[in-house]
Order: structure tokens, then sequence, then C-alpha cells
């Protein structure tokens, strides 16, 4: 009744429960016990208590007893299986969890790296070119001062030549300052 939900003795009627318990009937008992959803060793004990035939049943309570502790035995040492494999897919499970965990950690550290190389590749690149615009302005500089100063001096030459000194003076000091990097050499 317990694993099937109605005794061993079932009918419509009390004489028809009676007429199959005087007949020993348990046909209908039998396959509901083999229907049932109940633990397959529970049932096959149940069925073995159950049998018309008195030597296939047990043979007194102590055999019973034992079979029922067997049985039990059985559920304890599945349970406790189970128990330990679900322990053990926890622990897989934290482990997996810890490995993922670890693995966003080296990825952020791995972001984080390739950003700051890049960044230092980007202020490298950018120092190197403001150096380089630095040296050619320097030489663009250069080459318009002496450019400045070798028109001066060919205006000194042409005033020494013309009896100007004078102005040959005031051309070779703006020639003298302009390659002396002085504050004459910024006037055009």
């Amino acid at each position: 009744e317990v694993l099937t939900g109605f005794p061993a003795y079932h009918g419509k009627s009390l004489n028809e429960v009676m007429r199959r318990a005087i007949t020993a009937d348990l046909a209908d008992a039998q396959e509901r016990l083999k229907q049932c959803d109940g633990d397959p060793n529970l049932v096959e004990i149940t069925l073995n208590c159950l049998a018309a035939d008195p030597t296939e049943r047990p043979q007194d309570a102590s055999v019973l007893a034992e079979q029922l502790a067997d049985h039990r035995t059985g559920i304890e040492q599945r349970l406790q299986q189970e128990r330990l494999s679900a322990e053990r897919e926890r622990g897989a499970a934290v482990a997996r969890e810890a490995s993922l965990l670890n693995q966003a950690k080296w990825e952020r550290r791995r972001r984080r790296l390739t950003t700051f190389l890049s960044l230092a590749i980007f202020l490298t690149v950018l120092l190197v070119s403001a150096m380089a615009w630095s040296w050619n302005e320097q030489r663009r500089r250069h080459a318009q001062t002496k450019s400045t100063a070798d028109t001066s001096i060919v205006a000194v030459q042409t005033a020494m030549q013309q009896d100007d000194f004078s102005l040959a003076e005031v051309e070779l000091r703006r020639a003298q300052a302009l390659l002396d990097g002085g504050p004459e050499s910024r006037t055009p």
C-alpha cells in the first residue's frame, strides 16, 4: 500500500476484496507494484513477500529484516555516493569558476598591458615626430639666418665698393648679430 497507494487486496465491493483475500489473488497488487515508481529493490522484496507460494516468500521476519537492512544500507551507500559525487561536482564547479575568474583577471591585465604599450608607442612616435619637426625647424631657421646673413654680407661688400662705410658698418653689425643669434636676427 505504501508503494502503490492501494491495499494488497483491492476491489469495488467488500465481497470482491474478501474473495481475492481468500483465493490469495494478488495479481492486481503485483502488477501495481511492477508499475510503481518505487525503488526496484524494495519492490522486489515486496513482491517476494506477496508470493502465493510460501517457499518463494522470506522464511521468517528475521530474513525480511535482513533484506530490509541490506536495502537500507544500499540506499545509504547510494546517497553517500551521490553526496560525494555532488561534492566533486561542486568542487569542480568552484575550480572552473576560479579558473574563469583567474582567466578574466589575466585578460584584464593583458588588456591593460596592451593599452599601456600602445600608449607608450604612441607617445614615443609623438616625441620622435616632435623632435624631427624641431630639428627641421632649426635647420630651416639656420638656413634662413644664413641666407639673411649672406645678403647682409653682400650688402656690406656693395656698400664698401660704393665707399659708404657707415652703411657697410650697419650691415656688418646686422650680419654679425644674425650669425650670433642676437635680437637683430629676428628683423627681416
